[in-house]
């Protein structure tokens, strides 16, 4: 994944409240990032970015974690933001493993601070310290 630049963060809005934009009201190269509450069991992942396989819509970054008592996990998504956006998450609210989907526009800052800990590598090797102690 490449850094890009994001704009000024947009309070998040649920999917079915947020208004249609259309390609006009965005430059090239926007994202944005999608915030999932799904049932977490076997292939409710692979349901999910199977609907935007089949749509030819890539998945620029993801980050799934299990919410409570592992029951829902929360599911962020990466995507460019085009003209199909609206129509696939309308598709993915109908899933049967999707519980809520909230559009949070351009707000990237969880894969921003992913990509810092990925490329400085410093959680990881802390984490690779702890390992080694237990072992």
């Amino acid at each position: 994944m490449s850094a890009i630049s994001a704009p000024a963060p947009d309070a998040p809005t649920t999917a079915s409240d947020a208004p249609a934009r259309g390609k006009e009201d965005r430059p090239d190269g926007c994202f944005a990032v999608l915030e999932l509450a799904v049932k977490n069991h076997p292939g409710a992942l692979s349901h999910v970015c199977g609907l935007f396989a089949r749509r030819a819509y890539n998945l620029e970054a993801m980050a799934c974690l299990p919410t409570g008592d592992g029951k829902i996990s929360r599911l962020w998504l990466l995507v460019h933001e085009d003209e199909r956006l609206p129509q696939v998450i309308k598709q993915v609210r109908k899933l049967e493993d999707v519980a809520e989907v909230i559009d949070h526009g351009s707000d990237r800052k969880i894969f921003v601070k992913l990509e810092g800990v990925l490329l400085t590598g410093e959680e990881t090797e802390a984490a690779r310290q702890e390992s080694d102690k237990l072992h």
